[in-house]
């Protein structure tokens, strides 16, 4: 073998073992605690009582909660991760029309909400400072909403009151959820951090299957949720 070739290999093992010298996978648990701020966006195609579509959005406050489980590499300064994850936040929200005339009033009531647990996962990339860790994160999530539709009919000549469920489904969402977050490691194993994320929702639309134009024929809502979340984590790295 000649000196070049030796030297080659020299050089390929050592910046080979310079390069892994902080090969660390390892497991981690997350819990985490915060608000979130929800924005339903909605359009409500009603032929039989409006010309066009009725826009709205249908807001409120959560509680919010995570429970995240992941598989973390870090090598030097670089930190890549595998999640899967328990998200906890309650959509809801609701709008009232009224449509009344000299012999009859109608109030239609339009409702959106969420189950409050959506499961999920996704990809996790960081850079370490110290003991700090600075991360991005993109992941997929599923949730159930439910989307009920109702209207309420009074005639005031004959006196006689009607209520009916228009629309009433539950299906489930599929949003895009990208976030940041930075971790302090208080020790090898116990990490605390804060993160915001957004769940960006497919929209859906949902369609009466009213017969009739008592029922909801020709009725249809258009949803679309938006979910900001903020969160304190603690987390527990099991290192391997």
């Amino acid at each position: 073998m000649t000196n070049k070739v030796k030297i080659a290999l020299l050089s390929l093992g050592f910046l080979g073992s310079s390069a892994f010298a902080d090969y660390k996978p390892h497991l981690w648990g997350t819990f985490g605690i915060g608000m979130t701020s929800n924005t339903t966006h909605t359009k409500t195609l009603l032929p039989n009582l409006l010309n066009g579509d009725q826009k709205d959005g249908l807001t409120n406050l959560s509680g919010a909660g995570l429970i995240r489980l992941g598989l973390g590499l870090d090598i030097q300064k670089f930190h890549a991760g595998l999640f899967f994850y328990l998200p906890g936040n309650k959509t809801k929200g609701s709008t009232i029309l009224d449509f009344s005339s000299a012999t009859r009033t109608n109030t239609l009531n339009t409702r959106v909400k969420s189950d409050f647990l959506g499961y999920g996962g996704g990809l996790r990339l960081g850079y370490k400072m110290d003991k700090n860790l600075l991360f991005a994160s993109f992941g997929a999530l599923s949730r159930l909403y439910k989307t009920n539709l109702n209207l309420q009919t009074n005639n005031l000549t004959t006196g006689v009151s009607t209520d009916s469920d228009w629309i009433s489904e539950k299906k489930n969402f599929t949003a895009f959820v990208p976030g940041i977050g930075l971790e302090y490691a208080l020790s090898p194993c116990i990490v605390l951090g804060m993160q915001a994320s957004v769940e960006l929702y497919a929209s859906k639309t949902i369609e009466s299957d009213g017969d009739t134009a008592e029922t909801g024929l020709g009725s249809s809502i258009k949803v679309r949720p938006r979910t900001f979340s903020g969160l304190l984590t603690a987390s527990y790295k099991f290192n391997l």
